[in-house]
């Protein structure tokens, strides 16, 4: 559709912000605004573009179903990873003639993440559930355990403004790499009230 269809007064094939079929489906379908927040002239999960990441949901579920699989553990770290370098050969490949964007979910940009997200999944699999290195993912548990309370958390609670009061002065000293201080303080501060959270066996579910 984006190669061979022109948004009306447009041309084929163009992915530009302004000119992208997507976007023109976009502001005259959907209802609302278009936020600035994604690129002003589309929705990133609108219409066309919920296509391609359809098929993001279903490479999850097949990833899903080969680790339910009867395969033995390292033939699904194998499996994983050969279907990730696969998919990222394909997907850069095809991002040479149909760009890898993602504002507009392009499927050369579903192979590409894909491609990554699946070589993480192998190496996580294999660290985490075949080598039984658990202890590693520690980290991780913190988050995903309430996963939704940060989420929703961030909408009310300064957490880089915490930041700045406890880091302010380093992230000065530290001069033109102040702002990563200050992104790992505020990652920081975030990941503490996970723990307290978790250490309090204090768990929120929507």
């Amino acid at each position: 559709m984006f190669v061979f269809i022109p948004p009306p007064g447009g041309v084929a094939g163009d992915y530009s912000k302004e000119g992208n079929l997507a976007g023109h489906v976009d502001r005259n379908v959907l209802p609302g605004i278009i936020l600035e927040k994604y690129y002003g002239y589309g929705d990133n999960e609108g219409i066309l573009s919920t296509i391609p990441a359809v098929t993001t949901a279903m490479l999850g579920v097949l990833a899903g179903t080969l680790l339910q699989s009867n395969l033995g553990p390292w033939k699904k770290v194998a499996s994983l990873a050969l279907a990730g370098v696969v998919s990222l050969g394909v997907g850069g490949f095809w991002g040479l003639s149909f760009p890898v964007i993602k504002n507009l979910w392009t499927s050369s940009f579903v192979l590409v993440a894909a491609g990554w997200s699946l070589l993480l999944l192998a190496l996580f699999y294999a660290v985490i559930d075949v080598l039984k290195w658990r202890w590693l993912a520690f980290f991780w548990v913190v988050i995903g355990a309430n996963a939704i309370t940060i989420y929703i958390c961030k909408e009310f609670v300064n957490f880089r403004d915490i930041a700045e009061f406890f880091f302010g002065g380093v992230a000065r000293l530290t001069g033109d790499s102040g702002t990563l201080v200050l992104l790992v303080g505020t990652l920081a501060v975030e990941w503490l009230l996970l723990y307290f959270l978790y250490r309090h066996k204090i768990f929120l579910r929507v």
